[in-house]
């Protein structure tokens, strides 16, 4: 049906906004991301060539933005 793709940064991004944003604690936020890393090993995308090396400026200026793309590009979301 579909493939879940994730990278580190990805994750640590979300554990920030889970304690941030939601009333969510450092602990149940870990618990989430490991369940990730553990449930779906073959979804982890490294992105730290591809961040050295894509031209972001067609999809976004913010740089708080370039592992999203770099993930959709590295993972064939987008061409």
């Amino acid at each position: 049906m579909l493939d879940l793709i994730w990278s580190d940064q990805l994750l640590a991004e979300t554990k920030r906004v889970l304690i941030e944003r939601k009333p969510v604690s450092d602990v149940v936020a870990e618990r989430w991301i490991e369940h990730m890393r553990t449930n779906f090993p073959d979804g982890r995308i490294d992105l730290e060539e591809a961040l050295e090396t894509i031209d972001f400026s067609p999809y976004t200026r913010d740089p708080d933005d370039h592992h999203v793309v770099a993930l959709a590009i590295v993972g064939e979301v987008v061409p």
